[in-house]
């Protein structure tokens, strides 16, 4: 009995452990309006991020420039960071800090950098 009931504990301080150190994504997660600095000339994108049971994904784009799948999503509770295509068939690695609920950051990619800002709709 004694022993049932230790296994039992360990069990369930397994269990609340490993969901207090679980990430909080919900401050990240949800749709976007990410806007671009291309020297001088503004890019509105919408960016949305969700998290499913493989962690995170999202999409990136506008009705101008299509939608695209974003991949290698991460959030560490200050920066979040993905990739994303670009049209000329490569890719472009974003990094944002979220500060104050707003994200800012810089999109990199063979072109060079532009600045990004977005604000949660």
């Amino acid at each position: 009995m004694k022993k049932t009931i230790i296994n039992t504990l360990a069990g369930l301080l397994l269990l609340l452990g490993s969901q207090a150190f679980a990430a909080d994504n919900s401050a990240i997660t949800g749709t976007w309006l990410m806007s671009l600095d291309a020297q001088g000339m503004l890019i509105d994108l919408d960016l949305t991020i969700t998290e499913t049971t493989e962690g995170l994904t999202g999409s990136m784009g506008s009705s101008e420039f299509g939608v695209t799948p974003v991949s290698d999503v991460t959030f560490d509770g200050d920066t979040l960071s993905f990739n994303a295509p670009d049209q000329q068939g490569g890719s472009v690695d974003i990094k944002m800090t979220l500060e104050e609920g707003k994200l800012s950051g810089m999109l990199n990619s063979s072109m060079g950098s532009i600045p990004a800002t977005a604000s949660k709709k």
